[in-house]
């Protein structure tokens, strides 16, 4: 049994029963509260057969699904925010270079995405020119598995303009994901926005009659 608890486990906001099978299965549960408050999700087991658990995900209705762009100011994260006409939408998260913390000021989104390939790109600028790097992408899952990672270079994000830098990676299977963002000090660094773009998969060789693709291959690019 699933539930969606709130109060303490007090009150039932939606339940249902889960039979699970051999392999990985989603179940979805739809809920609603009438003001903001801690839910609890809870697994009530028969004790019958031996049953894993993997993950709980949580997302607003009313947001696509799955959500490829974030302004960094709506995701979990320990910036200062400053209004910015040049940023999209019109704030923007600000690092520090003597009061912020060298470690993950960006955290989130923990969105569920699909088995494929990706470009993570975010938009920021620098304050001034700075030697070295100023920044840490990373693609991780939720419990803290590193998927993806690179260093941003001071270079790459000149002062005076946003510019983009960007990090691929793959999923093999579905996977419940976070873009956690490293400050690295050196210089201050204006965050704007996240996205997430699904990038086409390499073809399989071909071995049907010229100008024919193999079945299952649509969508891809020829490598």
């Amino acid at each position: 049994m699933l539930e969606v608890t709130t109060h303490d486990g007090q009150r039932l906001l939606a339940e249902r029963v889960a039979t699970p099978g051999p392999g990985w299965a989603e179940e979805t549960l739809t809920f609603a509260l009438d003001e903001a408050r801690p839910v609890e999700f809870r697994v009530r087991w028969d004790g019958r057969a031996p049953v894993a658990m993997d993950w709980v995900a949580v997302a607003f209705a009313d947001r696509p699904q799955p959500e490829y762009t974030f302004e960094v100011e709506d995701l979990p994260h320990k910036l200062g925010e400053r209004p910015d006409p040049d940023a999209s939408g019109g704030w923007a998260g600000f690092a520090d270079r003597n009061q912020s913390l060298r470690i993950d000021l960006v955290t989130g989104p923990a969105r569920l995405y699909p088995a494929g390939r990706y470009r993570l790109t975010l938009r920021a600028r620098s304050e001034r020119v700075a030697p070295g790097p100023i920044l840490r992408l990373s693609v991780t899952e939720p419990a803290g598995r590193v998927l993806a990672r690179r260093s941003v270079e001071a270079a790459e994000l000149l002062p005076g303009r946003y510019g983009l830098v960007s990090l691929a990676f793959e999923l093999r299977q579905p996977t419940v994901v976070e873009f956690p963002i490293g400050y690295l000090g050196g210089t201050g660094v204006f965050f704007d926005r996240l996205e997430l773009t699904p990038e086409p998969r390499p073809c399989a060789p071909r071995r049907e009659a010229r100008g024919a693709r193999p079945f299952g291959q649509e969508g891809c690019q020829e490598g």
